[in-house]
């Protein structure tokens, strides 16, 4: 039976799904760090971007585990 959704996409296209995903990732965490050393440090922001990052780790996590 053919698999559909992500894991049923090329194999290449799925690499660069992936990647993306992981490019973002870093690129949130090196924003939270800096939204850390950032004096005074703005909540909100903060917790905008650790929501963000956390709905990033779930679509990834969701895509890889043939949940989407």
């Amino acid at each position: 039976m053919k698999t559909t959704g992500f894991l049923g996409l090329p194999a290449q296209i799925q690499e660069l799904v992936l990647k993306g995903l992981d490019a973002e990732v870093k690129a949130t965490e090196a924003r939270i760090q800096e939204a850390e050393r950032s004096r005074p440090v703005d909540l909100a922001h903060l917790g905008s971007l650790k929501g963000d990052l956390t709905r990033v780790e779930a679509l990834r996590s969701s895509l890889t585990s043939g949940q989407a």
